[in-house]
């Protein structure tokens, strides 16, 4: 039987505020292409998420933070509606649901990530928040004239929208998907192009550090 002190490390806090961050990441086949440490960038990013879970369930207000997850191909899905951090097993989380050819549709995983951020927005009982975090390693070739619109109508709502950039070793970044991506972050200090998974880990905790005024 679990003594008082045991029971008491078990109890979570009430939320002062709900925090959701949504990843959005690039399922084309050129996620399975090499970057730093010889892994694939998918498999990179996946390592960066889980390392990144395990920090914030260290912090005093890891029970405010919820996740989810959308990936984009030749079409956008939702691998993961909101749920709450501590109730995720780190080991077992995947940021796609599948490696997909037939292109880029960062259009339509914008729109559902919007929709999906509006929702959980409007039906939140405490304050809350929202921090997109796009990762890609190019630039949208579907509907990417209306991606200016769509992150403008995102960012109006008080939305933010973090990019990161992850090109494989041998690859440089091409400056229309430079521009393209650094128009959609919400300012300059919210895009990146980086390898290393470090500072990729170190981007989203400075990110979410600034938008929760806690130190992560």
């Amino acid at each position: 039987m679990p003594s008082r002190v045991q029971k008491e490390r078990n109890i979570v806090p009430f939320r002062t505020k709900s925090q959701l961050v949504l990843f959005v990441t690039d399922a084309s086949s050129s996620m399975t292409e090499t970057t730093i440490g010889n892994l694939s960038k998918i498999d990179a990013l996946n390592q960066v998420v889980r390392n990144l879970f395990y920090r914030l369930k260290e912090s005093r207000i890891k029970q405010n933070f919820d996740i989810a997850c959308i990936d984009f191909a030749i079409d956008a899905r939702i691998v993961l509606n909101p749920v709450q951090l501590i109730t995720l097993n780190p080991e077992t989380f995947s940021l796609v649901t599948s490696i997909r050819n037939g292109g880029t549709n960062l259009t339509e995983a914008l729109e559902k990530a919007k929709e999906m951020s509006v929702n959980y927005i409007q039906t939140s009982n405490v304050r809350s928040s929202v921090v997109i975090f796009i990762l890609t390693d190019g630039e949208a070739n579907i509907r990417e004239d209306e991606l200016p619109r769509i992150a403008s109508e995102i960012k109006a709502k008080g939305i933010k929208i973090a990019v990161c950039l992850l090109p494989s070793l041998d690859e440089s970044i091409s400056s229309i998907a430079r521009n393209m991506m650094k128009s959609i972050a919400s300012s300059d200090e919210l895009y990146t192009e980086e390898r290393d998974i470090e500072k990729i880990r170190n981007f989203f905790m400075t990110t979410l550090t600034k938008e929760t005024n806690v130190n992560l």
